[in-house]
């Protein structure tokens, strides 16, 4: 599994987020509020900026297939490049890094307990 199953989830999570903080600046008459949700876009913003570097890459195995065959179904696993510092992958997706950021979300009723850090 590449758990892009877990960035579908981010990312409709960070959407949602955005939503809800764009329609609370805009009805806002409290400068506090508006403050508040200005920086929470920015939040939402600099996770979206997280999660890109954070993105599962295929591991195609040492003897990778020719690119007309590297499909889904070819992969050996899934890896993020924070992962792989050195060349050699150290890990699987989904990262650390990743999981913290979808930890937030933890409450969700589609958040999946493998995906706590």
């Amino acid at each position: 599994m590449s758990d892009g199953e877990m960035v579908t989830f981010a990312n409709a999570r960070l959407d949602e987020d955005e939503a809800w903080f764009t329609d609370g600046a805009a009805l806002a008459d409290d400068p506090v509020a508006e403050d508040l949700c200005q920086r929470l876009l920015r939040e939402v913003a600099f996770k979206r900026a997280i999660l890109a570097l954070h993105m599962p890459q295929p591991f195609w195995g040492n003897n990778p297939p020719p690119v007309r065959d590297q499909t889904p179904e070819n992969v050996v696993s899934w890896y993020c490049e924070c992962q792989c510092p050195d060349g050699v992958i150290e890990g699987m997706y989904p990262c650390g890094e990743a999981r913290l950021l979808v930890s937030v979300y933890s409450g969700h009723p589609d958040y999946r307990a493998g995906w706590k850090p």
